[in-house]
This record gives structure tokens, sequence and C-alpha cells, in this order.
């Protein structure tokens, strides 16, 4: 869901295998949460979740963006969206 409370879910089907990495980083472009680093997955349907914790283990209700890069043999594919955490 967004926004989100205490924990959201990340959704993402792969048409072919891939390499996945999946940052969240906060407005200051720093990245808060690895969710997937540089992973090799086969096509198919998946889900993350992240608990809405920083690295340090801390919360901190705001914006982040949930970025996504996808390498395959054809290219890679990037995606962003944003999350909005609340109290």
């Amino acid at each position: 869901p967004n926004p989100f409370r205490t924990s959201t879910t990340i959704r993402y089907t792969l048409p072919v295998e891939a390499m996945v990495s999946v940052n969240i980083y906060n407005l200051n472009g720093q990245v808060v949460a690895t969710l997937a680093s540089n992973e090799p997955m086969p096509a198919g349907s998946f889900e993350l979740d992240w608990n809405g914790n920083d690295r340090n283990n801390q919360r901190n209700p705001g914006v982040y963006v949930c970025s996504m890069e996808v390498k395959t043999e054809k290219g890679t594919f990037r995606k962003s969206k944003q999350m909005l955490m609340v109290e």
C-alpha cells in the first residue's frame, strides 16, 4: 500500500531471467535500505517486503523512492516509484 505505516510490499514480474537490484532512497539521495543487490532471478512474479527501517534500524516517516534496476541480455531497465511512510 502507498501510503503505508509499518511496512510495504514491492511486487514485480520478470518476463525473463534477470539480475535485480532494489534500493530504497530518502529524498537526500541516500540509500536507506537494500532489498536486492544484483541478485539473479528467474522469470516469474516476486514480492519484497520493506519494514520501513533504515540501515540503523530507525523509522523516519516521510517520502522515499523505491528504485529497481533489472539487467537482462537485451539491456537494462530502471524504474522508480515514490512511497510515503506515515506515522
